[in-house]
């Protein structure tokens, strides 16, 4: 979890998921052995979520894929809508709250995750997109 303020323009905002977004690589080791290395996996992500209906779109808040209303909201945009007193709700609870999630299959399809259980270490390495006027990357 990471907090993320908007600075600028009064009508900014975040992209969808944008916790997945900021990684630009992803490398996933089981045991020594890599399971993925993936390259622009802010691009895969962004890909990924064309192919949602709305409905699932619409239940995706945690994965970061909110309304347009509810990014305006988290970013306190200058355009935002206040009528809906849940979105409203939700958006203060969530604030500049967010998460980048390590959703890979080992995880999500192999039962619970306990480091003790497993008999390798599980490590996910993310290389996070440059920030603007620095040559580096941050780790």
């Amino acid at each position: 979890m990471f907090n993320l303020n908007v600075a600028g323009h009064a009508k900014n905002t975040f992209v969808n998921k944008v916790g997945q977004n900021l990684v630009t690589s992803l490398k996933v080791k089981f045991g020594g052995e890599i399971l993925q290395d993936t390259q622009r996996y802010d691009l895969l992500q962004t890909y990924n979520d064309l192919f949602l209906s709305k409905e699932e779109r619409e239940d995706r808040l945690k994965q970061g894929i909110p309304s347009v209303n509810m990014r305006k909201l988290r970013t306190n945009a200058g355009d935002k809508v206040t009528s809906d007193t849940g979105e409203v709700a939700l958006a203060s609870v969530h604030n500049t709250k967010y998460r980048i999630p390590l959703d890979h299959p080992v995880l999500n399809d192999h039962g619970v995750f306990y480091p003790k259980v497993l008999p390798n270490h599980l490590m996910f390495e993310l290389t996070f997109a440059q920030v603007a006027g620095y040559s580096s990357y941050l780790q």
